[in-house]
């Protein structure tokens, strides 16, 4: 598989890192290793120097014959094993020889080297040890201690110089430097390595949520990522996530709102069709005189009057349904005193019904409630769930209002809802042009639960146990108003 562009920049930023904290460490070991390393030398040469000058004090220029011999031979051994230089030289820093025979005497074309001299002045003017780092680069330097010579009356007359090359202990610090380079080298590779895998595993998520996000711009708003680390990659998935099932559920809801609306239409045009159909061939049927008899020309204008009475009301239903859906119409909250409008609702009902001899009765047991809203909307809620209730009851059948603490009931004795009607009866049109709702436009049960809604009233239906329908409303989230008698008191 390819690798993406970010991870191989995040490979390279890993590897310019590690390679630069080899290059750090390198340098770093080999300064301080060097330096103990030099410090470790110097101490060393300055317990030699020590002894050496122990070893020479104690007399004078032909003094020392007596104990030459093996004074000289441990000067011998420091210049040819410990591969040490041993300069001898008095208070004027002239270099003197010891003669294994007759003491010491001046070392005929020895120069003292020139860095060496400052260090005898010092080991001179302080009359004790001293020692000291010279050269001109960092691998041509040498290392010199030095420590003075005291007669036998502890008068320092001459110093003994220790010299000898750091090279000598660069080979410890090189050795240590590439047993470094070799284990920053492998170090580097594991690294390396390392980096590619942490790269591909940060990078990883980021494909597939790429991956999502192509899927959703094509409209798959199923696709999810799943990537479910706890950490802000695995934010970032979850956010996408949601976002999609966001999407997904909008893409839902418009495919339903989308077909609510072509059903919407069709309900319309088939509800429209029926009354201009019929208009329409009553029309050409007396245009064309096949209807001449006075009495059936009659009996035509009032199926025609009928019919257009009937379209002024579907007409007149969807204004006032699409009203009523519209968010930005206002309803006027006013108080409204419950008990009132049952009483008005009730003999308006109760005139309804009087063809059918259907007898209306109100039970009201609480107290009279005063409510937020729109009496004329809550009054025309009322009587559009009465009127069905009247329809669908039997010649001399009852329709009762029962109000308790915080409901209202419709009842009727009439046969019941369908069951499988019970969820659709406040759908649009879902009732209309049944036998016993033939003046109905289909339109009013959705209307009494628009106005329902607004008022924050809920409207539901069912069948009960000892039959008829039951409508409820319930009262618990309506905007209480105080009632009159409450205002009169706090007046």
């Amino acid at each position: 598989m390819r690798r993406s562009n970010l991870s191989r920049k995040l490979t390279r930023y890993f590897s310019v890192a590690l390679l630069a904290f080899g290059v750090v460490i390198g340098v770093a070991f080999f300064l301080l290793f060097r330096g103990l390393t030099i410090s470790g030398r110097e101490e060393e040469m300055q317990k030699q120097v020590l002894i050496l000058a122990d070893a020479l004090s104690g007399g004078e220029d032909g003094s020392f014959s007596e104990g030459m011999p093996g004074r000289g031979s441990y000067i011998r051994f420091m210049r040819d094993v410990v591969e040490t230089d041993v300069y001898l030289v008095d208070r004027d820093l002239v270099v003197l020889s010891l003669n294994l025979g007759q003491g010491m005497h001046e070392e005929e074309n020895t120069d003292l080297p020139e860095d060496i001299g400052p260090l005898a002045e010092r080991v001179f003017a302080a009359e004790s040890l001293a020692g000291e780092e010279s050269g001109s680069t960092l691998f041509a330097a040498t290392l010199t201690v030095g420590a003075p010579i005291r007669d036998d009356d502890d008068v320092v007359w001459g110093a003994v110089l220790l010299r000898s090359p750091v090279n000598q202990t660069d080979d410890a610090v090189y050795t240590g430097l590439i047993v470094l380079g070799a284990s920053v080298l492998v170090g580097l590779l594991a690294g390396v390595g390392l980096s590619i895998a942490l790269s591909e595993s940060f990078t990883r998520p980021l494909r597939v949520m790429k991956g999502a996000a192509m899927q959703l711009a094509e409209g798959n708003y199923s696709t999810r990522c799943h990537i479910g680390t706890k950490d802000e990659i695995g934010e970032l998935s979850d956010t996408l996530d949601i976002l999609a099932g966001r999407l997904e559920e909008a893409r839902k809801q418009s495919d339903k709102l989308d077909q609510l609306r072509k059903d919407y239409v069709a309900n319309v045009s088939h509800e429209l069709k029926t009354p201009v159909t019929v208009l329409r061939a009553s029309l050409e049927a007396l245009r064309d005189g096949i209807v001449v008899e006075p009495t059936k020309v009659s009996d035509y204008y009032e199926q025609m009057f009928a019919e257009t009475k009937l379209l002024q009301r579907l007409v007149d239903d969807l204004l006032e349904l699409s009203r009523l859906q519209n968010p930005d119409y206002v309803i006027a909250m006013e108080p409204v005193d419950l008990c009132v409008l049952l009483r008005e609702a009730e003999e308006s009902a109760a005139r309804m019904a009087d063809e059918k001899k259907i007898h209306v009765t109100s039970e009201v047991s609480r107290p009279c409630l005063t409510i937020a809203g729109d009496a004329q909307r809550l009054r025309q809620m009322l009587l559009t769930v009465l009127d069905n209730a009247a329809k669908y009851a039997p010649i001399n059948g009852n329709v009762r209002i029962r109000a308790t603490e915080s409901t209202i009931e419709i009842l009727d004795d009439g046969p019941g809802i369908p069951p499988e009607k019970l969820p659709h009866i406040f759908e649009r049109f879902y009732s209309s042009r049944e036998e016993r709702n033939q003046s109905g436009t289909g339109l009013g049960l959705a209307i009494a639960k628009e106005i329902a809604d607004r008022h924050g009233i809920r409207l539901t239906a069912e069948n009960p146990e000892a039959g008829g329908a039951r409508f409820i409303f319930d009262l618990k989230d309506t905007r209480n108003a105080p009632s009159s008698e409450q205002e009169n008191r706090s007046h």
